[in-house]
């Protein structure tokens, strides 16, 4: 596929934009994926034109344009270029009197789903699909969780569109986005584990166990769980001392309990709504503990079943039964990720 021609306009430092409030349509299924309508063009793959050049063709979803307008200024690339789909910036706001109520010395986050940076691995990929997908569903999954915004997610600071007119052009291309907090950390990925106290770490597990089960209660499947989206705040940042986990990049989320949230009578089976306690979702057999091995250095089931004792008396037999299933020690799928009806349990 060809390449677009002037790839960072309008996404320059320093550069100022305005941007308008927007509601997002309702969260994409996965059918969009395998319809027709949305398939690209066919042709060999270095003779289809570029995602430039074709945008005209796939407009984001409509929603509802909102009556706020912002001026940001990007002031740091923080996940950029081609291939790396969402461009997130940090931003500040420039009006004094922004409706977010920020100074304009406060950096937050600005993450565009620009279907122009995303890559084409399969002749089957549609890019605009997949920025419309990610941002209804992102947006959607902050405002559900309204309640751990700040704490095991960043704070939500709403959605938003940028129009985009390109100097010597008359058409304007929209492009969505969200501002989100500005987490002053490093992504777990990138830090050395043997630099952290055991207990420390076990901090920092305990964090991760806990949000991720939170999100859960939610009806929120992480399906872009890895270090890479996991941030650390260091304890000096943090007031009160103590170390700030927070998961970003709910984009590929799944809001619902299993992997096929479109099945209300399979859904309804998980219990939706309800917290589930770690003792059941993180034992030793479901493997999810093992994302994080680098990290752990000591008996995973033991170290659960003290840390998480007080949550044994929420659990129900119905939900002991339905996560009972045994999973062979070679495979990490959990009973939600599984093909297998609870009925069949």
């Amino acid at each position: 596929m060809k390449d677009h021609h002037c790839k960072t306009y309008p996404y320059f430092i320093h550069a100022t934009l305005t941007i308008q409030s927007h509601t997002p349509p309702p969260p994409l299924d996965k059918s969009v994926f395998s319809r027709e309508e949305n398939r690209l063009p066919r042709g060999k793959y270095d003779q289809l034109p570029s995602l430039a050049e074709i945008w005209p063709n796939y407009p984001p979803l409509p929603g509802t344009d909102g009556s706020r307008f912002l001026n940001i200024q990007l002031t740091e690339a923080i996940q950029t270029g081609q291939g790396k789909r969402s461009q997130v910036y940090a931003v500040r706001c420039t009006d004094s009197n922004n409706p977010l109520g920020l100074p304009t010395n406060h950096t937050i986050v600005a993450k565009f789903y620009d279907p122009t940076y995303y890559e084409i691995e399969y002749l089957s990929d549609n890019p605009f699909v997949e920025a419309d997908y990610e941002y209804s569903h992102e947006s959607a999954i902050y405002t559900r969780c309204s309640e751990i915004q700040g704490t095991s997610i960043p704070r939500f600071f709403g959605s938003y569109t940028l129009r985009i007119t390109r100097p010597g052009e008359q058409t304007t291309r929209l492009v969505r986005l969200i501002l989100i907090e500005y987490i002053n950390g490093m992504p777990m990925s990138q830090l050395i584990p043997g630099t952290f106290t055991r207990q420390q770490r076990q901090s920092i597990l305990r964090q991760i166990v806990d949000a991720e089960s939170a999100l859960y209660a939610k009806d929120i499947l992480l399906r872009d769980f890895h270090q890479r989206n996991i941030v650390i705040e260091p304890s000096e940042v943090k007031e009160g001392g103590g170390v700030r986990v927070v998961i970003i990049d709910q984009g590929l989320s799944t809001i619902g309990r299993t992997w096929r949230p479109w099945d209300k009578e399979y859904e309804d089976q998980w219990f939706p709504g309800v917290y589930i306690s770690p003792l059941l979702r993180w034992r030793v057999s479901y493997g999810r503990h093992e994302k994080f091995e680098d990290w752990i250095d000591w008996q995973w089931q033991d170290w659960l079943e003290m840390e998480w004792k007080d949550t044994e008396a929420v659990i129900t037999e119905a939900q002991r039964l339905l996560w009972s299933r045994r999973i062979l020690p070679s495979t990490t799928t959990s009973p939600e990720n599984s093909t297998v009806s609870p009925k069949e349990l």
